[in-house]
């Protein structure tokens, strides 16, 4: 399976999921479904995201496309999360969420990939750790989504490449226990205990990551920019029909 094949499960899942949250009402069997389908989409973007480190000609240029898309993505991911319109108010509409878009997460991880990257091949092990540590904790300071945990399974991807065994039990590892922790916090809640359990479903994702080839397929500049632009166009065009 190519990386373009995996980028658009990734997009199509995460489309799903976002219909759900968009226009399916909240607690019916169809809104479960769209969310554990959407349960893919993260995984495969962090997979990609660690592919690309490996293979990018510019790490800096690379960060950089993210950080401007996580700044272009957060008042729509905004809007989608809290129904606040930033029409209606761009200070409201940007602050009102409590979390940041997958964007964020994304940078982050890079930042942090990139800096233990460079420690570790200096034999700077303990700066390296704490590069990593500081870009997950920083995702969690500021909520962004899936925080720390996002970071982390970032770093598996980027750590056990090529080590197909160990990089499936990690990723399981890191899924069961991030799950788990979820299911803690819920409890008592019935309602937010089953929002937890969706978490689970990201397992699913290791069978395309597994089947993954390490060929790109096709590829051209306007295809990046496509996969790009989609997360924020794709929110704006759900939060618009959402209020037709």
């Amino acid at each position: 399976m190519t990386s373009f094949a995996l980028k658009w499960i990734a997009i199509l899942t995460m489309l799903v999921d976002h219909i759900g949250v968009a226009l399916v009402p909240d607690g019916t069997a169809a809104y479960y479904i769209c969310r554990a389908v959407g349960r893919l989409a993260f995984p495969l973007f962090a997979f990609m995201l660690a592919e690309g480190f490996f293979y990018t000609k510019n790490v800096k240029k690379y960060l950089f496309r993210l950080a401007v898309f996580a700044v272009a993505s957060e008042l729509p991911f905004n809007w989608l999360v809290t129904g606040n319109s930033p029409l209606d108010g761009i200070p409201g509409a940007l602050l009102s969420a409590g979390s940041m878009n997958v964007f964020v997460t994304l940078t982050l991880a890079l930042a942090g990939i990139w800096l233990f990257d460079g420690f570790a091949a200096r034999d700077m092990k303990w700066a390296a750790l704490a590069a990593m540590l500081a870009a997950a904790m920083s995702a969690t300071l500021i909520h962004s989504d899936y925080e720390a945990f996002g970071v982390l399974m970032v770093f598996i991807f980027y750590r056990y490449r090529g080590e197909r065994g160990q990089m499936a039990a990690w990723f399981t590892g890191a899924v069961t226990l991030y799950t788990g922790a979820l299911l803690l916090a819920a409890w008592p809640s019935v309602y937010h205990m089953r929002s937890a359990l969706l978490n689970g479903f990201e397992l699913t994702a290791i069978v395309p990551i597994l089947l993954y080839n390490r060929k790109k397929g096709y590829s051209s500049k306007g295809w990046q920019y496509f996969f790009y632009t989609f997360y924020p166009a794709h929110i704006i065009v759900l939060c618009l029909l959402r209020h037709t």
